[in-house]
């Protein structure tokens, strides 16, 4: 599938470019301060960054380093897989009986051009993530051996090991239609990504977990693949498209990296490139640039020179070649960009079977958004803290799918005109301005004008699930720092402050917030109050026709 290279690059400008949380900027060699603490086992901490001045809810202040013993938190069940200098294990979550994945990295084995600031880097990147296709992150751990990072657990492997299991010369590994779907997750994904100014870097079948087995137990495939996007160790935080210093180094795969990429330009459109090299794979079983040495592949990349004559293409709709087509334009400028090309024509004929839902769910799902409230700072952190780290898979799977229903452009998330053609479509009338910008702001906690995906289902999930007693219990652990059975208000402030602390009179606006005053403290029966006082009385929608 090709090696991961590290390409020379050019001129780097600092000012288009944003990077990571980090002592060092990516690509240069260790420092000596680095090396000091990788030899001497010396810890590298992260910092959250969050504003005083416009205090946010986000899942990421949950996202910190466990000062624990893993084992503490975490029993091993077994091996998912082993790199050079990795190894991926299923572990079960001991208080909730959740299974997650752990991947453990040996810190002297780091390779040297992926330091343990790097590490750092793409933990900070993954906090900042929300997307139903992007893997999600819980926490992590080191030692003076390890980092242990705990994700979540897809046990079907990749996109490689699958399509090597089901390989055929003659018919398309995938069908169209799957191809289409898995295609279409990847867009939405990258979509997302690139909103956020994040390039990922590595986009490769081996990148891309799923959920579901491919085949099932009649030898056909599955209809239901639902992927995860993993390994964020070559992203960049960008603001426009530069050329990066010869002394700079970016990590990718040779076979799927674009032609710019050579010549040190780093841009969104390197993604969309190897996009097209992965929906080529997915439906022959080959790489469209090939060769007998690594240079020859780089020649065949730079000329992108690719062909449909092997005999699988004759199945191929001049649809599907046509979408490859423009994403492996050679020049990056002209190339495709990916919110275009989920609009192709070929995903018009994808069948959404997978998607279907019941009407009368929509509709529950529908009057959940328009009835939560959560105005209070605090009451916001605790549900965050719920529904990032507590609701388990199979309560939010049909969630997930009225999410990417009402995700018309598949970007991600939703905005207002979503939220209204999804009134529309299940009741048969639109929200009035003053309604919709009161259900925006009670769910948009983050005040980024967006519904994320995570802000979606805290408050479509329903009082049942998310506010079960064991939630409520682990919730309240959470807070409870020194485990003294209250929760004090300077515990709260760490919470929610963080390492990087917040302002005071914010602070006493969120305790004011709760009819708390400095030094008073919260048990777990009025906590329990607090937290189920959320939601306002229910206004149940008549539902006049539902087409979703």
């Amino acid at each position: 599938m090709g090696a991961c290279i590290t390409c020379c690059n050019r001129q780097e400008r600092q000012e288009d470019i944003e990077e990571p949380i980090s002592p060092t900027r990516r690509g240069k060699s260790t420092s000596s301060e680095n090396v000091k603490r990788q030899q001497t086992g010396q810890h590298i901490t992260i910092k959250q960054r969050i504003s005083n001045n416009d205090l946010k809810i986000q899942s990421q202040m949950f996202i910190n380093e466990n000062a624990n013993n893993p084992a503490d938190s975490y029993e091993r069940v077994g091996i998912i897989g082993e790199g050079g200098f990795s190894q991926v294990i299923k572990v079960r979550r001991k208080n909730t009986n959740e299974y997650r994945a752990m991947k453990i990295i040996k810190k002297i084995s780091v390779n040297p051009e992926y330091n343990e600031v790097n590490i750092f880097d793409e933990i900070n990147i993954l906090k900042k993530l929300d997307h139903p296709n992007i893997i999600k992150i819980f926490e992590f751990f080191q030692d003076s051996i390890n980092f242990y990072l705990i994700t979540e657990l897809c046990e079907y492997g990749d996109l490689f090991e699958n399509l090597i299991d089901t390989n055929d010369d003659v018919n398309p590994l995938f069908t169209e239609n799957i191809a289409g779907k898995i295609m279409k997750q990847l867009l939405s994904a990258i979509i997302y990504l690139h909103s956020q100014n994040i390039i990922h870097g590595d986009l490769k079948l081996e990148n891309i977990l799923i959920n579901d087995k491919v085949m099932n137990s009649k030898k056909k495939q599955s209809n239901n693949i639902d992927i995860k996007l993993i390994d964020f160790g070559c992203s960049r935080i960008f603001k426009k498209s530069l050329n990066l210093d010869v002394e700079q180094k970016i990590l990718g795969t040779m076979t799927y990296l674009a032609p710019e990429a050579f010549q040190g330009i780093l841009d969104k459109k390197n993604d969309i490139w190897s996009c097209g090299v992965i929906m080529y794979f997915l439906l022959c079983g080959n790489l469209p640039f090939e060769g007998k040495s690594d240079t020859e592949v780089v020649d065949h990349i730079e000329r992108g020179e690719f062909d449909f004559e092997a005999e699988i293409f004759k199945k191929i709709s001049a649809d599907a070649k046509d979408l490859i087509k423009l994403m492996l334009t050679l020049d990056y400028n002209k190339r495709i960009d990916a919110k275009t090309a989920l609009k192709h024509k070929w995903f018009k004929n994808i069948d959404e079977g997978n998607l279907v839902v019941d009407k009368n769910y929509v509709s529950e799902i529908m009057n959940n958004l328009k009835n939560f409230q959560a105005e209070h700072k605090f009451q916001q952190a605790v549900y965050t803290y719920i529904s990032h780290n507590l609701v388990a898979r199979g309560d939010i799977e049909n969630l997930r799918k009225v999410f990417q229903l009402l995700d018309k452009d598949g970007s991600g998330r939703l905005d207002k005109e979503e939220l209204q053609k999804g009134f529309q479509e299940a009741f048969g009338y639109n929200l009035g301005e003053y309604e919709m910008q009161a259900l925006m702001k009670n769910i948009d906690h983050d005040n980024n004008g967006y519904i994320e995906y995570e802000e979606f289902l805290k408050a479509a999930i329903g009082n049942k699930v998310l506010l079960s007693n064991e939630n409520l219990i682990q919730a309240f652990n959470v807070f409870d720092a020194d485990k003294s059975g209250d929760i004090t208000t300077e515990e709260i402030r760490k919470i929610i402050g963080g390492e990087k602390g917040i302002e005071e009179d914010n602070f006493q606006e969120i305790i004011s917030e709760i009819d708390l005053d400095k030094g008073d403290s919260i048990d777990f029966d009025r906590f329990k109050v607090l937290m189920k006082n959320i939601r306002r009385k229910s206004h149940t929608f008549h539902k006049k026709r539902s087409n979703i």
